[in-house]
């Protein structure tokens, strides 16, 4: 698989994991480097082993994962969504939200993986088994997924700062979105 695809494929699968770190860094306006580091390896390391897995598993479970990984995704993505709206809506007085957690971590590097998995089922379904150059291709995903959820992280950083009250409205209807978009792209599309 050339390398170009896999760049090309790496930023389509972040593309979910860089708005979860927008919504990350958002509710995360006093957190610190350290945790938009954290959150970008954790996407980062769960679509290249995801989509690792996908490409080893291949064929054999393809039927069973596209029946469901859209609901994992969207039922995963919303529960967050609004356990961070109901949370927000609860205690106003926050001046400075500050919210690492993780289990939500890694709650969401699972639901914003499962395109990956899939992915790499697809890829090995489509092409020769070349094991060398599928590892390279999964490290340029996570790589790439890495660069952009820290970048997704630092964006709502700074944008939470100006937002201040809605950041965690903000940052739950960002999620739910994610979901209904998974969701809605594989019962549609």
């Amino acid at each position: 698989m050339p390398y170009i695809t896999s760049a090309i494929l790496g930023v389509g699968l972040a593309m979910d994991a860089f708005a979860a770190s927008v919504s990350g860094g958002m509710s995360n306006v006093g957190g610190k480097i350290k945790h938009a580091l954290i959150t970008a390896l954790s996407y980062g390391l769960f679509q290249a082993v995801m989509t690792f897995i996908g490409y080893c598993t291949g064929s054999y479970f393809s039927k069973y994962i596209a029946a469901f990984d859209h609901w994992v995704a969207f039922i995963l993505l919303t529960y967050i969504g609004v356990r961070t709206i109901v949370s927000s809506v609860r205690d106003k007085d926050k001046s400075n939200v500050y919210i690492f957690s993780f289990k939500l971590l890694f709650i969401t590097s699972i639901a914003t993986s499962i395109d990956a998995l899939a992915a790499g089922v697809s890829l090995a379904l489509g092409e020769a088994n070349e094991g060398e150059n599928f590892i390279i291709s999964c490290l340029i995903i996570g790589v790439i997924t890495f660069v952009l959820s820290f970048a997704g992280f630092m964006l709502g950083k700074y944008t939470g700062k100006f937002l201040k009250k809605k950041v965690e409205i903000a940052g739950g209807i960002i999620l739910i979105l994610i979901g209904v978009k998974v969701l809605v792209e594989h019962l549609f599309f």
